[in-house]
């Protein structure tokens, strides 16, 4: 309606496994890493949130032609050089967001129950501990945090002793959010048969920063919990421009 048209896409879903053979690596998804966390007298004491389980994802793209040129709200009868000028602007974009991937604690020691040698740690809580805020701690030698209180977080795992079982991806990585964009002017040329288009694209276009998974190893003390990697196929702005003839 009005040169605009839009698609709007919400996905709720939940992937449930005891063991993700397509896991994700510093908030990517990428084949061929495998973590398991399993107990040989209690199969389903794997069970748990897949590794490549996206909650939430929501989808926005859109395209808008101008209302400005030839036959447009604006400009409808302007002659052809400047329709050349103020016509054929398209603005397009695509907006991602979902929340963040599974990760599982670990703490490096071995179990005798374990299938994989690392037990990780037994939750104990509150839940609120794992509050997510991600801030620059400047306690901490100024390290990027995913949780409010980074200590309560910590100290809300014991570890996993003896035949103990610990529990496997209960934590959550940073959520995931890109916008796209795109500008392109469409030059009509003889009596329009024939057109050239100048093309300018920027993925990540407000060059947001998504983070990677946060430093889940409780043995790690301070460290825990800290953000030092970014996510994505382009964590930082990329611009491309083109020019085409269609005919």
């Amino acid at each position: 309606s009005n040169n605009l048209q839009f698609d709007f896409n919400y996905t709720y879903s939940h992937a449930i496994d005891n063991n993700s053979t397509v896991p994700h690596a510093n908030g990517n998804f990428q084949p061929g890493v495998t973590t398991i966390l399993c107990s040989s007298f209690n199969p389903n004491q794997c069970r748990g949130n897949a590794e490549f389980d996206a909650t939430h994802q929501i989808t926005v793209d859109f395209l808008y032609d101008l209302p400005f040129g030839r036959g447009r709200s604006f400009g409808r009868n302007v002659n052809w050089f400047v329709n050349e000028v103020i016509g054929g602007w398209q603005i397009t974009g695509i907006n991602t967001w979902r929340t963040g991937l599974a990760v599982n604690v670990v703490d490096g020691v071995a179990s005798t129950n374990s299938l994989a040698a690392d037990s990780g740690d037994v939750f104990i809580g509150p839940q609120s501990a794992l509050n997510q805020h991600i801030h620059i701690e400047a306690n901490n030698n100024n390290a990027v945090e995913i949780y409010a209180n980074p200590a309560a977080a910590l100290a809300a795992f014991v570890p996993d002793l003896g035949l103990g079982e610990g529990t496997r991806d209960n934590l959550r990585g940073p959520h995931f959010w890109d916008l796209d964009l795109a500008v392109s002017k469409n030059f009509p040329l003889k009596n329009e048969r024939y057109q050239l288009k100048f093309v300018a694209q920027a993925f990540n276009a407000l060059n947001h920063t998504n983070f990677g998974l946060p430093n889940t190893q409780v043995t790690a003390g301070a460290a825990f919990g800290t953000l030092t990697s970014e996510a994505g196929q382009e964590p930082d702005r990329v611009m491309q421009f083109a020019l085409r003839f269609d005919f």
